[in-house]
């Protein structure tokens, strides 16, 4: 139990930290998502360029690393698809389900991101690769560091804000309750006045 209690302890101090650092949070969210989206497509153009250089190289196979260029370039197609549905969710659908959805995905691809950047910093320092693909291994390191950086900074923001995210489905429920029941109310006097002007006629 005491464990437990300065686990916590520590926890709560981290988000007041994070808190003060962070004034606004909905706004720098939406800073770094947008950063993410930038670095997505660039991400994917780099990660398409570096499988071409690394398949017409003159090097054996095993320094041609198939692998490799197909995990650059599937990661890439993800990350594209993580971002459609990403936008989408922070955008209309703000449930907790689904912005806990958002950040079980975005903590995974953190560390798809961490491994993509480790194999490409291994495969640039290959001995017997030309210059071309070694910059074209480098620059998909670069990427994918930079993106495990924005990923990062997002879920954690997401984690520690994630209630000022979250829209209240009770509140929407009872505003959309409230609109059938005016709607229906209009509609019922609607047919009380129809019927009155047919029993003057």
């Amino acid at each position: 139990n005491f464990h437990i209690f300065i686990v916590m302890g520590v926890g709560e101090g981290f988000k007041k930290y994070i808190c003060c650092l962070i004034k606004y949070p909905k706004r720098d969210m939406t800073y770094a998502w947008l950063a993410s989206l930038v670095l997505v497509l660039v991400c994917f153009i780099v990660a398409a360029v570096a499988a071409s250089k690394a398949s017409k190289s003159e090097s054996s196979i095993q320094q041609k690393a198939p692998a490799a260029s197909f995990s650059a370039v599937w990661t890439s197609l993800v990350l594209i698809v993580l971002s459609i549905v990403g936008t989408a969710i922070m955008r209309r659908y703000q449930t907790a389900i689904s912005i806990g959805f958002l950040l079980g995905i975005v903590f995974i691809m953190t560390q798809q991101m961490l491994i993509l950047f480790a194999i490409f910093v291994e495969r640039s320092q290959l001995i017997g690769e030309s210059q071309t693909v070694k910059s074209s291994q480098q620059a998909m390191a670069v990427f994918s560091f930079f993106l495990f950086l924005i990923y990062a900074a997002f879920g954690l923001m997401l984690v520690v804000f994630r209630d000022d995210v979250i829209k209240d489905e009770t509140i929407d429920s009872n505003n959309m309750g409230e609109g059938q029941h005016q709607q229906f109310d209009e509609q019922e006097g609607n047919n009380q006045y129809d019927e009155e002007g047919n029993e003057e006629q």
